[in-house]
Order: C-alpha cells, then structure tokens, then sequence
C-alpha cells in the first residue's frame, strides 16, 4: 500500500514535469514562427523595398516594437518598417523621414507616419547622427499640422528632442537644433 501510494506520487510529480516540458517546448516554437516570420519579413524588405544604398538596423522601440530602420544618406531619408507586421510581403512603412541639405542645413522637407510606439524617437536620433556624421551645423524645418492635436503632439516630439520652436510671419512654426 505504502509503495503504490508513492509510486502514484512518483508519476504525478513525473506526469507535472512532463507537462511543463511539453509547455515550454510549445513556447520555444511559437518563439521559432515568430523568429521565421520576422526572418522573412526582413528578407523581403531587403530584396523587394529598401533602396539597396540603405544602412539598415534592426532595433526595438522602447514600447518593445521590432522594427527594420533603413537609412539612405545621400538622399537623407530614413525609414521604419514594423518587422512584426502579419503581412509578410507588405510594402508598408510605419514612419519615414525626408530631408533636404541646404548649405550646412539639414531641412527636414517631411515627416510620415508614426502611431506613438516609438518610432519617431528612433527616428529622430538617427537623422542627428546622420546630420552630425555628415559635419551639418542645423537641423531645420516647420510644423505643420491638420489640428491642435497633431499641433500639440509636433511640438512635445521636438520640445523632447531639443529643437527651437518659434513662430514666423506667417503664424507658421519653424524649428531648429543646431549641431556644434
């Protein structure tokens, strides 16, 4: 009797064991499909989308976002792409940044995209390193914006990143960072 009773224990603790290894087995290959799918969606932006010119980088956005950033210096333009996006062969950016070189000035002539994950911050830090790589003094440009909202978000985003803010003639906002 006491035998079968710990033999019965046995098996429980066994069969528990068990269990947890089959769930973390099931884990480590949803971990592998996620790791493929990133794999593919990375390699077909290669191949398909990203100026072959680009330096890109797979980075993660501090709201924990994988994205492929691919940089395009002479033509200063830089670009997001979700790497976690369920459609593989999308051609779809998530963010892109267009700048003009004026004398030692960087304009930024555009800024697409973004939905608060991160993206514009990553952004951002790339297209002043790429500035300052390429020994340009300022980074200008203007807001513009299709409500006080989007007005509000503009100014947050270049407030955060030391930029310049004021208001011409016109009642436009242009703005500014200087380099060196």
């Amino acid at each position: 009797m006491i035998f079968n009773k710990k033999l019965k224990e046995k098996n429980k603790k066994l069969s528990d064991k068990l269990c947890d290894i089959n769930m973390e087995n099931e884990d480590l290959k949803n971990q592998i499909d996620t790791f493929k799918n990133r794999l593919k969606r990375v390699e077909y932006l290669l191949k398909n989308r990203v100026n072959k010119n680009a330096r890109c980088l797979l980075e993660r956005t501090k709201k924990k976002v994988n994205i492929l950033v691919a940089m395009t210096i002479n033509e200063y333009e830089i670009e997001i792409f979700d790497i976690d996006d369920s459609h593989t062969c999308s051609s779809r950016r998530s963010m892109v940044f267009w700048g003009v070189k004026n004398e030692d000035d960087l304009f930024i002539k555009d800024i697409q995209g973004g939905k608060s994950k991160g993206h514009g911050e990553i952004g951002m830090k790339h297209l002043i390193d790429m500035a300052e790589k390429l020994s340009i003094k300022r980074i200008t440009g203007q807001l513009y914006s299709v409500d006080d909202e989007n007005k509000r978000r503009q100014f947050n985003f270049f407030k955060k990143f030391e930029f310049d803010i004021t208001e011409n003639v016109n009642g436009e906002f242009d703005i500014s960072k200087d380099l060196y």
